[in-house]
């Protein structure tokens, strides 16, 4: 029998004992020679599915049979990456405290960490253990995000308030220019933003395009979240750089709801943009 035979996934009996736990058959098979660092059609290896499954005794006898704990996918995924994506705090307590000379900042192929991947998916119970393990909180991703513009794109506020605690700057930008508080906005999680304008977030802070938080809602039809954001004060005239207002941005895609809200809190409707159209022209 050829233990290291593969599936359509080019997935050996190996990888498959660790990503189900089992630790008897896994034993069995290192005894065999199983190739411990066999990768399948995704370069996800045994040590991989262990900690991705949450498995930490495959994870341990794995890593004392000498498995490559800083092996990683073809997205740059390490042990630490699969851990905190599926929330298994008890994994990554395990990987900072037992694994020597681990790198709790490692980066995928997007420069992402642990705990952008732990943001992004709501993952409290991962996020605290990380911050416990002093995680760089402010490291930034190859689009110029930190873990707090993941949480607020996605709307997991709870992530977000613990990690705006955490002496981060509220007003950081993307490579975009974006801050938390016009991620927030434009995905229309009114809770997050909720959340950023309690931080303090900076209501008209401007894109490299000069938009603001109330133009990304109003393009995107999210008039909670317009209200929310007129409620906090922020500048309802403002203009990007096509000269724009966010009435302007409402006519364009169609949004009377949000169109009304600008008329009732007297928003001006003869602002002109760079074509010296007012709204009622587009």
């Amino acid at each position: 029998v050829d233990v290291n035979s593969r599936n359509n996934l080019d997935r050996t009996a190996l990888q498959w004992a660790a990503a189900n736990g089992h630790c008897e058959t896994l034993t069995i098979l290192l005894a065999a020679k199983a190739n411990i660092e066999a990768q399948d059609k995704y370069g996800m290896r045994a040590i991989l599915w262990a900690a991705w499954f949450g498995h930490i005794e495959a994870l341990r006898i794995l890593v004392n049979n000498g498995a490559n704990i800083h092996a990683t996918n073809k997205q740059g995924l390490t042990v630490l990456h699969c851990a905190a994506q599926n929330n298994h705090a008890e994994v990554i307590k395990f990987i900072l405290e037992s694994l020597e000379n681990y790198d709790i900042n490692a980066v995928d192929k997007n420069e992402g960490s642990a705990l952008h991947s732990a943001a992004e998916k709501g993952n409290m119970e991962a996020t605290l253990q990380l911050l416990e393990g002093k995680i760089k909180v402010d490291a930034k991703d190859k689009n110029g995000q930190t873990a707090i513009h993941r949480a607020a794109a996605n709307g997991h506020t709870e992530v977000l308030d613990k990690l705006l605690w955490q002496n981060v700057e509220v007003g950081d930008r993307d490579n975009d220019g974006k801050t938390v508080l016009h991620v927030c906005a434009e995905n229309g999680h009114l809770k997050a933003v909720e959340t950023t304008l309690l931080h303090q977030a900076d209501v008209n802070a401007e894109t490299v395009k000069e938009n603001t938080a109330l133009h990304l809602a109003a393009l995107n039809g999210h008039a909670d979240v317009v209200a929310a954001l007129i409620a906090a004060g922020c500048n309802v005239n403002a203009q990007n750089n096509q000269g724009n207002t966010a009435v302007h941005v409402a006519a364009m895609n169609n949004h009377p709801d949000i169109i009304k809200l600008f008329v009732d809190c007297y928003a001006d409707l003869n602002i002109g943009n760079h074509r010296n159209q007012t709204a009622l022209h587009v």
